[in-house]
């Protein structure tokens, strides 16, 4: 490796705590997401609407205010925001601690999304890093997330088992907490505040990026790959529970993720270095839609449904580092922070959506779910079949950074 291509100690440094910054922030959202349906269920005045509802809301205000966080920090500075960010996080993260009903719960879980930091940690990796060295910084805070995500979803349960789910949104609070005092102390501030085209979006750019039909395709894809998150979330604790006890989720939880990782690593390989990207995506979408077809088959028979739940996450991770990493093949250095941004917003769309919708669709039944979801991930089966894979030779790539990652 050049000298040039050596990240500096100040970059290592910014990386690796704003990296931290990250992880720390979305483990919290992770730890409560395989509990929050059943938990939301017991709340006063909850109701299969309000529940999903309150499960994906925090992807609604993610995908609002991520924008104009973004802004803001390219005026006042990006240390400013995120403070004002994880205050903002804590203080939601408090609400839904304390809450005694769905609709306070509902205001808590708004509130976290509002503090939209992630562009804003993204903005200042790009400030901190040369423009030779930042795809590493970014591909570190993807990392984290998928760390933070096979933490949460495995300790969650196991948690909440032992102390109940109110103190997985303490421990929200108290992560947000430490990661102030952490980003002021420990992360170097940048010697200059710049707008950056390829971390940021950028308006002039927006027409050109939405004509984009391959990254339109890419954008529906994320919407729905979160989408289906968040429903599963909301419909399989139930019927995981009629079998097991709450407290016991986690046997199951743990080895259906870390097999999901399992198949991440090889199919993510194989598909940049052979230049099967597209064929990846069809065995996703594939064992996704199995998965669901056999949640709507067989919902009354354990092992079957736990089969169905290990095809849905094995699609799931074969998806989830290759959709960003097409988004950023599809998109050159001037456009690519717009692209992402775009792709991100999708992101956290779909998983207010996978809520909301689904709560709608529960007052009906599981099945109204189950059957929605089958014939979305067709549609973006055949949305993939229309298109150009990139024509360039594909490589293997570091992990791209996706920022809006929790349902």
């Amino acid at each position: 490796m050049d000298d040039e291509d050596r990240l500096l100690p100040q970059e290592k440094q910014a990386i690796t705590g704003l990296s931290v910054i990250f992880a720390l922030r979305m483990l919290g959202l992770f730890l409560v997401l395989p509990v929050f349906s059943l938990y939301a269920n017991e709340i006063a005045g909850a109701s299969p609407a309000l529940i999903g509802l309150s499960l994906g809301a925090y992807g609604l205000t993610q995908a609002l205010f991520q924008v104009p966080f973004g802004a803001l920090s390219d005026r006042f500075g990006r240390k400013p925001m995120i403070v004002i960010g994880l205050f903002i996080f804590a203080a939601g993260s408090l609400v839904a601690a304390e809450a005694r009903s769905i609709l306070i719960l509902l205001l808590g879980r708004l509130l976290q999304g509002t503090g939209a930091i992630n562009s804003v940690v993204v903005a200042m990796i790009a400030d901190s890093t040369r423009e030779n060295v930042r795809t590493r910084g970014m591909a570190s805070i993807g990392i984290s997330i998928g760390l933070s995500f096979a933490i949460g979803i495995i300790t969650g349960p196991i948690i909440a088992g032992q102390f109940g789910v109110p103190v997985l949104f303490w421990l929200m609070v108290l992560f947000a907490i430490i990661a102030i005092p952490f980003l002021l102390l420990v992360v170097p501030t940048a010697n200059r505040t710049i707008h950056h085209e390829d971390a940021e979006i950028t308006t002039a750019l927006v027409v050109g990026v939405l004509k984009n039909r391959n990254l339109l395709r890419l954008n529906y894809g994320m919407f729905i790959v979160q989408a289906s998150l968040t429903s599963v979330f909301l419909v399989i604790p139930f019927l995981l529970r009629e079998h097991l006890a709450e407290s016991s989720l986690w046997k199951i939880y743990v080895p259906m993720t870390l097999l999901g990782m399992l198949f991440m690593v090889p199919t993510t390989i194989f598909a940049e270095k052979y230049g099967k990207m597209k064929e990846m995506i069809f065995l996703g979408t594939g064992l996704m839609g199995i998965g669901f077809l056999g949640f709507l088959f067989f919902p009354g028979l354990f092992w079957l449904t736990i089969v169905a739940l290990f095809c849905y996450f094995t699609g799931f991770n074969i998806l989830e580092p290759i959709l960003p990493s097409l988004t950023s093949k599809y998109s050159d250095p001037a456009t690519r922070g717009t692209a992402m941004g775009f792709f991100n917003m999708s992101q956290s769309l779909g998983a207010f959506s996978g809520g909301a919708i689904g709560g709608i669709l529960l007052n009906q039944s599981h099945e109204a779910i189950f059957v929605t979801m089958i014939l979305l991930i067709g549609i973006w089966a055949l949305v993939t079949a229309g298109m150009r894979m990139p024509q360039k030779k594909l490589v293997v790539a570091e992990p791209v950074l996706q920022t809006g990652e929790e349902p």
